[in-house]
């Protein structure tokens, strides 16, 4: 049927807007490594912005999602009736995973961060293996196992090869291992939310749209 072709309209969209945030995503590295070379170096006010942003989106859908399930019940449903210290917890890794990211970005060089942050890949399956019993094949380590090669090598390069714009090799590979951090807490943000949405402990009625709602960290 329509749901299960290879080529959906739903399966090119996911796959559009997944490029498009790489897009948005390579723009904020770009602006953030231009502002390190001026000498701007604040990446709390650079994330304040995305957070305010987030906020003044998702806390009037929060208030209107427990409005219809406080018609729907026949009774007022509490602003806090979920785990709300879970999402608080994604959230502030999820906050300290932009922090760094963007702190990284006037350590090194921006391919280099940027390649770095690509590692969320490898910890996320590493994490979904542990967290939620996830199982891959074969394939999956293999191709793991070559994009870490590719990791380590680079943090040889930077080692050995400096790039000329960076001051010194040893603030090169601590841009690169801050990097590699920010992928790290991205990757645990995103897997313990998958784990807190698709637990079987009580969660507010309604698709796991409705649950992401009161999630304020993006």
């Amino acid at each position: 049927g329509p749901a299960t072709a290879p080529f959906s309209c739903q399966k090119v969209g996911v796959i559009f807007f997944g490029q498009f945030l790489s897009l948005l995503n390579t723009v904020t590295g770009i602006f953030s490594t231009f502002l390190s070379k001026n000498g701007a170096n604040t990446p709390t006010t650079q994330c304040l912005l995305n957070y305010l942003i987030l906020s003044v989106l998702l806390i009037p859908l929060t208030i209107r999602w427990v409005r219809t399930q406080s018609r729907c019940r026949g009774k007022r449903v509490p602003f806090l009736a979920f785990a709300w210290w879970k999402y608080a917890l994604c959230a502030l890794v999820d906050s300290e995973a932009n922090f760094t990211s963007v702190l990284a970005m006037s350590y090194t060089t921006l391919p280099s961060a940027m390649l770095m942050l690509s590692c969320g890949t490898p910890f996320v399956m590493l994490l979904s293996w542990i967290i939620l019993r996830t199982r891959y094949r074969w394939t999956h380590f293999l191709a793991v196992g070559i994009s870490l090669v590719g990791v380590v090598a680079l943090i040889l390069c930077d080692g050995l090869f400096p790039d000329e714009q960076v001051p010194s090799t040893e603030r090169l590979v601590i841009g690169d291992l801050m990097a590699m951090g920010a992928a790290l807490l991205y990757a645990l943000s995103n897997v313990s939310q998958e784990y807190f949405l698709t637990a079987p402990a009580p969660q507010p009625a309604g698709p796991p749209g409705d649950e992401a709602v009161p999630l304020l960290s993006g």
